[in-house]
């Protein structure tokens, strides 16, 4: 496999253990070129990858089997295969991957392939679900997002209905006051299940947005997720007709929709828990997402 390193920042930790994971796979990652919106303060040379940096144009031309984008092992949802561009703006040829993504396990060029060209809808009760789409950079195709159910209940009665629920206008409730992050957003209702949208200081874009995404709902292909600490909660989340699904959990347990994470090892609320999960916070993968998103089937990695 010939790679072609695309420089997003100066820090390319992510992307050698990236490359890593691509040889384990495929035999050899031979990086041809390296190249980027902009050169960054990295010694290509004493990192073993040939001469120094490249416009897109000659990086192309040295005819890639991927692209491989890097530069920053800190935040996981600092670039997108979308920033990928040819000096004319087109997209370029060959697929682009993604080190936070290609380091995840469970990983393969063929399983993310699929992934992308499935048209995921997630259903998430919180920031699980963003965080997912932003992690593995797939489109948001869902009005579940950047928002919250907050009673268990109430998201139950959601999931058991959705096109109905979705098929309601939003009632305006009430602002609320987001401490984490410093912002006043709206509370809204549909039947008798109440939503926090609390990434929107601006109720017209939140609403906006909601009927937009509506419309945008794959109902083929539904991932449900959501969290709790409650059994019963579990027993009627996992009698939903959902072929792929799952309930984070705080407690061990036989049902299949079950996912036990052990919150004495995070030190973290079960909610926090679940959301750095998404993005394997200091590599806490308990579970493999290809598998769960692709197949709804639970692989423990622990």
């Amino acid at each position: 496999m010939k790679i072609c390193m695309w420089l997003a920042g100066p820090d390319i930790t992510l992307g050698k253990r990236a490359l890593s994971v691509l040889r384990r796979l495929y035999g050899e990652a031979e990086v041809v070129g390296v190249t980027g919106k902009k050169p960054y303060a990295v010694d290509l040379r004493k990192e073993g990858y040939g001469g120094g940096f490249m416009d897109m144009a000659e990086a192309e031309s040295k005819n890639p089997d991927a692209i491989l984008m890097t530069g920053n092992p800190y935040w996981p949802f600092g670039y997108s295969a979308r920033d990928v561009r040819t000096p004319k703006g087109d997209r370029p040829s060959c697929k682009v991957l993604l080190d936070r993504i290609v380091c995840m396990p469970g990983f393969t060029v063929e399983k993310y392939e699929q992934l992308k060209a499935s048209r995921l809808s997630i259903l998430s009760m919180n920031g699980f679900g963003w965080i997912l789409h932003c992690q593995l950079d797939i489109p948001i195709l869902t009005p579940c997002t950047n928002m919250f159910f907050e009673y268990y209940e109430q998201w139950l009665d959601f999931l058991e209905s959705p096109r109905e629920y979705m098929g309601e206008p939003l009632q305006f409730l009430r602002m609320q006051y987001n401490k984490a992050g410093k912002l006043i957003f709206p509370r809204y209702k549909l039947k008798n299940v109440e939503i926090g949208m609390d990434h929107y200081a601006d109720f017209d874009l939140a609403e906006q947005e909601w009927y937009e995404r509506i419309g945008l709902v794959n109902w083929e292909n539904i991932f449900a997720v959501m969290y709790t600490d409650r059994r019963d909660i579990l027993e009627r989340f996992d009698k939903l007709p959902y072929k792929k699904k799952a309930c984070f959990v705080s407690f061990e347990t036989d049902l299949e929709s079950g996912y036990y994470l052990d919150l004495g090892k995070t030190g973290l609320p079960l909610w926090d828990a679940v959301n750095r999960l998404g993005y394997g916070w200091k590599d806490m993968w308990y579970y493999d997402f290809f598998d769960m998103l692709l197949e709804g089937k639970k692989t423990p990695l622990r």
